[in-house]
């Protein structure tokens, strides 16, 4: 399985993972999950696509969609501004969505075992690193990596994200890599495994 990278249509996918969207198209939380942004911007190579909750007000909104791209991703500080008129920003994630275009090989992760779902490598009967979906629907998954602080810069990591890949591909699924922007050990994972960046993203809470 090859997957293409259209920026819009990854970009669309990718936040229907992580929300539901209204007949508006307006970002709502999926009941006990943990996405909760309020404001969600992502460049790609032909330009912006920006998605609101819900329940943002209106002139908060129409606030935010005024900002030029290049501002409403990168200076925090104004749009955190615009948002406090409604409620005080939490959180905010800087950062980059990729995906795997092309299906990993077998061979790429000897040592993997697949364990109630997750992609394990085990050292004795320890799990020293594993990679799981961290969101799964019908049409794709997302990556979550965990390794064991002695095991890093083992290819530990690689490995498992490979064979996670392998199967999320294997069922017909597009797979997403995403990592933050200060996080470089994910950025090297990402590099390594030959991911495709599709776009950059800022998601306020």
């Amino acid at each position: 399985m090859r997957t293409a990278v259209d920026g819009p249509s990854l970009i669309h996918l990718q936040i229907t993972l992580e929300h539901d969207l209204d007949a508006d198209g307006l970002l709502v939380p999926f009941p006990g999950s943990t996405e909760q942004a309020r404001f969600v911007i992502h460049r790609y190579p032909g330009g912006y696509v920006r998605y609101f909750r819900h329940d943002l007000p209106d002139p908060v909104r129409e606030r935010l969609t005024a900002l030029l791209g290049d501002t409403a991703l990168s200076n925090q500080d104004v749009v955190k501004a615009i948002l406090a008129a409604d409620v005080r920003c939490q959180d905010v994630f800087i950062g980059a969505s990729a995906v795997f275009v092309n299906r990993p090989g077998q061979p790429e992760f000897p040592d993997v075992v697949c364990h109630e779902g997750r992609f394990v490598i085990v050292d004795g009967d320890e799990p020293i690193s594993e990679a799981f979906s961290v969101r799964e629907n019908e049409a794709a998954a997302e990556a979550a990596v965990e390794t064991a602080a002695p095991f890093r810069r083992r290819g530990c990591g690689r490995q498992v994200t490979a064979a996670w890949a392998y199967h999320v591909m294997g069922q017909g699924k597009v797979a997403f890599y995403s990592f933050a922007e200060e996080n470089t050990a994910s950025q090297a994972l990402a590099r390594s495994l030959g991911v495709v960046q599709f776009s950059s993203v800022a998601a306020y809470e």
